[in-house]
C-alpha cells in the first residue's frame, strides 16, 4: 500500500485519509513511514490520538515534541517548557515560528483524527492546515471528515483526500499478502478471497491469516468468520459515531445491495430522507460512494453490513425489504435485480413472473448467461417449485448463446411436457417460447425456407399468449423479434411486411432509448432493400450491422449478406479479381444460408465466365444455380437467376431458350432483373421497339429502384430507338442518361458487355458535348483495357493529333507546325479515317480511349 501514499504526499502538501474502520488505514501508514525512513525517502513522524487530543496545548506539544525528535531542530525545550499551563492561541504563534526554521521538508502523520470531539482541536488543525510551513506536510487520517468541517479548506484545494475505496487490495497486493503470510496464492484462492472480501482489507487480512494458520475451514467458511468479525468492528465504530436511526438506516439499504437510487432508498428505509443519510454518509464516513445517478457501499463492507441487518432486523424484515426491491427494479426495467430480490424474499412465483415476462427482451439484448444464471438459482433454492416453463425458457438462453445442440436436446424436453400443469396460459407460453427457439435455429442454420413456417407459429401463439405474461405487451415483444420475422418475410417474397416489422422495431427500440437496436433495425431494412434492388442509395451501414446486436442475434443467417453485397459491387464494377475474391468469401460462408449463398457464388462465376468469353463454362455455371432455385425464395432472387441465364443462352445464340426463361409470374416480371431480362431477349429476337421501350418505360424513371437498374434501361432503350430509326440525338440522349446514372453507381458493366454497338454511340456523345467531365473517356478506357490500338500514325500526325486537344483553330496549328494549312487539313482527315470517326471532338475521345494521347 506504500505506493498509494508516496503518490499522494507527492502531489500535495495535506493528505486527508478517510475510511471506515477496518480498512487498513493505520497498518498501510505505519507500512508507508517504515518503509520510507528505512529507505531515507521521507522523514515521517508520527501521533496518534486519543481521548487526550481533545486538548489542543497538548496537542500542539505532541507535535512539537515528535518533530523535534526527528529532525533535532533547537528551541523545541523552550518551547514545552512554556506550553505548561499556556494557552493554546498564545502558544501557537511561537509553534509556527519554529516551525518556519525547519532545514527540510518533514511528514507528520495524525492518525484517530476522528477522537477529537472539541471545536477547539478543529480549529487549531485548521490553522495549522493554513499557516504552517511549506516544509511541514501533513496527513491526515480519520474515519469522518467531519473532523474537519471547514469544507472551504477540502473545495479550495488546500486539502488532497484520499477515499476509502483506493485503499482496498489490487490482485497484486492480495497475492504479496498471501506470500508473506506462507499462503499459496493460486489463481482460483486469489480470485475467491477478492470476489468474496472485495479486497477489503481487514476482512482479507483475518481470511489470509486463519488460512496461514492451517484452518480445516474452506475458504467461503473462512470469509465468512472474516465478514462476521468485520461486522462486529463496523457496529462497535458505528455505535460510537453514527445516530441510531441513520445507522439502522445503512443496514436496511445494504440488504438490497447493488447501486441504490434515492427513490428506492426512500422505499426501502421507509423514511423519505435516506437520499440525504447516504449522501451524509458518502461525504463523511466513506462506507458509501457516489456511483453515476445514485450510490452503492464500499466493496467489502456491504458483505458485513448484511450480516448486522440479519442479526439487527431479523429475517421477517429483511424479506420484506427484498420484495420492496423486487417491485421497485421491476418497475424500473431492470428484471434480473428483481428476479434477484424476489428469490432472496423466497418469493418464487413472483421471481418467475418478472423472469418469463421478461425473457425474450433478456435474451435478445444480449444477457442470455444472467438468465441461466437466474435459472440456476431456482433449482439451488430449496423448496422451489419448478416452473413448468423452465425447460422452454432455458432452451431459449442457449439458443441465443449458440450452444444449438444443448438448446435442441432442452427444447424436445420442452415440447414433451408441455401438457402444463398449471393453466392454459402458461401453455400457450411454453408453446410460444419454444416457436421462438425453433425460429432462431432457423436463422442461425440458415434455414429461411423452414423459417417461414416457425415465424406464422410465433405470431399466431404471441397473439394467444395473455400480456400479464409478458413485461411488455405482445406487440412491443413481436417487435423485439422483428428482425426475425422480418428475415422470414422477405424470403417469402414479402419485402414490404418485412420492413414494417422493421420499422416497428425501430420506433420501439428508439421509444425505449436502445439507439443500437434502432440503427440496426434502420441498417437492416437498407441491406434487404439493395438486395431487392428498391432503393437508390448503397448499403453504408454494413459496419454497424457486423457489430450490433441484431448481428449478433441474427447469428450466421444475417452474417453472409455482407460477402453477397460485396460481390455485386464488385460485378457492377467490373471489377473481376475483386469478384473472384468475393466468391472466395461467399464459399466460405458454409454452413450459412447454404441454397442461397451457393446461388449467389454460381452466378459471380457464370458472370466471370461471361466476362471472360467463356459462355459454356458460364453457361454450366447458370445451370447449377437453376437447381438449386426453389419457390421459397425472394422474387428478386429467381428474376437475378432468369436474368443471368438469359444473357448466358443469348451469347451462345440460343434466344429460344433464353424466351423459355422468361418469367411467367407477375412478381419476377415487375423486378428490375425481370424487366431487362426480357427486354434483352427481345432486342435478341428482332421484336419491334415499341414493345421494348414500353417494357422498359416503368424502370427507367422510377427512382425506388438502383441506378444500375435505371441505367441499364436507358442503355437498352437507346438500342430500341437505335434499330427503330429514331433521331440520333434521342439516342444520344439516352446514352448521356445511362452514364449518369451508372457513374453514380460504379457501374461499367453494362458498357463492357454492350461494347459492340454502345462504344460508337459513346464516342458520337463526345464529339457533340466534348465530353467536359471525363465520363465517356473513362469508359471508353474501361472498354477496351487491354486492346493494342492497331493504329499506326505518323509522327507528324501525332503532333497534329495532340494538338487538336486544345482549342487551337487548324490555321493556328498550322502557324505553330511551320506548315500550309490544307497540310493540317489532310493530315487531320487522315488522323479521322484510322480512328473510325468523322468529327474532332470524337477523334481526341477516340484517341484518349486507345491511349495514344499518353
Amino acid at each position: 500500500m506504500r505506493r498509494l501514499f508516496t503518490d499522494h504526499v507527492a502531489a500535495a502538501r495535506i493528505v486527508l485519509v478517510t475510511a471506515p474502520t477496518g480498512s487498513g488505514k493505520t497498518t498501510a501508514l505505519t507500512d508507508w513511514a517504515s518503509w520510507s525512513n528505512r529507505e531515507k525517502t521521507d522523514n515521517i513522524s508520527w501521533i496518534g490520538l486519543d481521548k487526550a487530543g481533545d486538548h489542543p496545548a497538548q496537542l500542539l506539544a505532541q507535535v512539537v515534541h515528535v518533530l523535534s525528535a526527528a529532525t533535532s531542530l533547537p528551541g523545541a525545550e523552550e518551547l514545552l517548557a512554556s506550553s505548561a499551563g499556556s494557552e493554546w492561541r498564545t502558544l501557537l504563534p511561537e509553534v509556527l515560528l519554529w516551525l518556519e526554521r525547519l532545514p527540510e521538508p518533514v511528514t507528520l502523520v495524525i492518525d484517530r483524527l476522528q477522537a477529537v470531539r472539541t471545536g477547539e482541536v478543529h480549529h487549531l488543525l485548521e490553522q495549522l492546515i493554513r499557516y504552517a510551513c511549506p516544509r511541514l506536510r501533513l496527513v491526515l487520517a480519520t474515519q469522518t471528515r467531519s473532523c474537519l468541517p471547514r469544507p472551504d479548506l477540502r473545495s479550495g484545494g488546500h486539502v488532497l483526500a484520499v477515499p476509502a475505496h483506493e485503499l482496498l487490495f489490487t490482485r497484486a497486493e492480495a497475492d504479496a499478502l498471501c506470500e508473506e503470510r506462507g499462503v499459496e496464492p493460486t489463481g482460483d484462492l486469489l480470485g475467491k478471497l477478492m470476489q468474496a472480501t472485495g479486497g477489503w482489507p481487514h476482512s482479507l487480512t483475518r481470511a489470509v491469516s486463519d488460512l496461514a494458520c492451517g484452518s480445516a475451514l474452506d475458504v467461503q467458511s473462512v470469509v465468512a468468520r472474516a465478514q462476521q468479525e468485520s461486522a462486529s468492528l463496523l457496529a462497535k465504530e458505528a455505535a460510537a459515531h453514527e445516530a441510531e436511526g441513520d445507522w439502522l438506516t445503512l443496514l436496511r439499504l445494504s440488504v438490497t445491495g447493488g447501486p441504490l437510487d434515492s427513490g428506492l432508498a426512500g422505499l426501502v428505509a421507509d423514511r423519505p430522507d435516506a437520499g440525504r443519510v447516504l449522501h451524509h454518509s458518502a461525504d463523511d464516513s466513506g462506507l458509501v460512494t457516489s456511483h453515476e445517478n445514485g450510490y452503492r457501499f464500499l466493496p467489502g463492507v456491504e458483505a458485513p453490513l448484511r450480516v448486522l441487518a440479519h442479526e439487527r432486523l431479523g429475517p421477517e424484515a429483511v424479506e420484506k425489504i427484498h420484495r420492496t426491491a423486487a417491485e421497485w427494479h421491476r418497475d424500473h426495467g431492470s428484471p434480473v435485480r428483481a428476479v434477484e430480490h424476489a428469490l432472496l424474499a423466497r418469493d418464487f412465483s413472483h421471481a418467475w413472473e418478472i423472469l418469463r415476462g421478461a425473457a425474450i427482451r433478456l435474451c435478445l439484448s444480449g444477457r442470455g448467461e444472467d438468465v441461466l444464471r437466474l435459472l440456476s438459482r431456482f433449482d439451488k433454492a430449496q423448496d422451489a417449485p419448478s416452473p413448468p416453463e423452465a425447460d422452454a425458457l432455458h432452451a431459449l438462453a442457449l439458443t441465443v448463446l449458440g450452444r444449438a445442440e444443448d438448446a435442441a436436446a432442452v427444447a424436445e424436453r420442452a415440447e414433451q411436457g408441455s401438457v402444463d400443469k398449471s393453466g392454459p396460459t402458461a401453455t400457450a407460453w411454453t408453446k410460444w417460447a419454444i416457436a421462438v427457439v425453433h425460429l432462431m435455429q432457423c436463422h442461425r442454420d440458415g434455414d429461411l425456407g423452414a423459417a417461414m413456417t416457425h415465424s406464422e407459429v410465433v405470431r399466431k401463439a404471441l397473439s394467444r399468449t395473455q400480456s400479464s405474461m409478458l413485461s411488455g405487451s405482445p406487440r412491443e415483444h413481436e417487435a423485439l423479434l422483428a428482425p426475425y420475422l422480418a428475415m422470414a418475410d422477405w424470403w417469402q417474397g414479402d419485402s414490404k411486411r418485412a420492413r414494417r416489422h422493421l420499422n416497428a422495431s425501430r420506433l420501439d427500440a428508439e421509444l425505449h432509448g436502445r439507439t443500437d437496436q434502432a440503427d440496426n433495425c434502420a441498417a437492416l431494412g437498407l441491406l434487404l432493400s439493395y438486395l431487392d434492388g428498391q432503393t437508390a442509395n448503397r448499403p453504408d451501414h454494413l459496419p454497424l450491422l457486423d457489430s450490433g446486436d441484431i448481428a449478433r442475434a441474427l447469428g450466421n443467417a444475417y452474417s453472409s449478406f455482407v460477402p453477397i453485397c460485396a460481390s455485386r459491387r464488385a460485378w457492377e464494377q467490373g471489377d473481376l479479381p475483386a469478384m473472384e475474391q468475393a466468391v472466395q468469401q461467399i464459399d466460405r460462408t458454409s454452413p450459412v444460408l447454404r441454397a442461397l449463398c451457393d446461388t449467389e457464388a454460381d452466378l459471380l462465376r457464370a458472370e466471370l465466365h461471361l466476362s471472360r468469353k467463356n459462355t459454356w463454362a458460364a453457361l454450366r455455371a447458370v445451370a447449377s444455380a437453376e437447381a438449386r432455385h426453389k419457390i421459397g425464395a425472394p422474387a428478386g432472387w429467381r428474376a437475378r437467376i432468369v436474368y443471368t441465364g438469359a444473357r448466358t443462352r443469348l451469347a451462345l445464340g440460343r434466344t429460344n431458350d433464353a424466351t423459355a426463361l422468361l418469367p411467367k409470374g407477375s412478381m419476377e416480371l415487375q423486378h428490375p432483373y425481370g424487366r431487362l431480362a426480357a427486354a434483352l431477349v427481345k432486342l435478341a429476337g428482332g421484336a419491334a421497339g415499341a414493345d421494348v421501350l414500353t417494357l422498359l418505360e416503368p424502370l427507367r424513371d422510377c427512382t425506388q429502384w438502383l441506378n444500375s437498374f435505371r441505367a441499364e434501361a436507358w442503355l437498352l432503350s437507346a438500342r430500341a430507338w437505335q434499330l427503330s430509326g429514331r433521331p440520333g440525338l434521342r439516342v444520344r440522349q439516352a446514352i448521356h442518361q445511362a452514364m449518369s446514372l451508372a457513374h453514380e453507381a460504379g457501374n461499367v458493366r453494362i458498357f463492357q458487355e454492350h461494347a459492340s454497338w454502345c462504344r460508337p454511340l459513346l464516342v458520337a456523345c463526345a464529339a457533340d458535348t466534348g465530353d467536359p467531365e471525363g465520363h465517356v473517356t473513362s469508359l471508353l478506357k474501361a472498354l477496351s483495357p487491354n486492346i493494342e490500338t492497331g493504329i499506326q500514325l505518323s509522327r507528324r500526325e501525332l503532333e497534329v493529333m495532340t494538338l487538336l486537344v486544345g482549342d487551337l483553330t487548324l490555321s493556328e496549328i498550322a502557324e505553330q507546325l511551320s506548315v500550309s494549312v490544307n497540310t493540317v487539313k489532310t493530315q487531320a482527315r487522315s488522323i479521322y479515317r484510322k480512328l473510325g470517326v468523322s468529327k474532332r471532338r470524337g477523334a481526341v475521345a477516340e484517341a484518349r480511349a486507345r491511349g495514344l494521347l499518353g
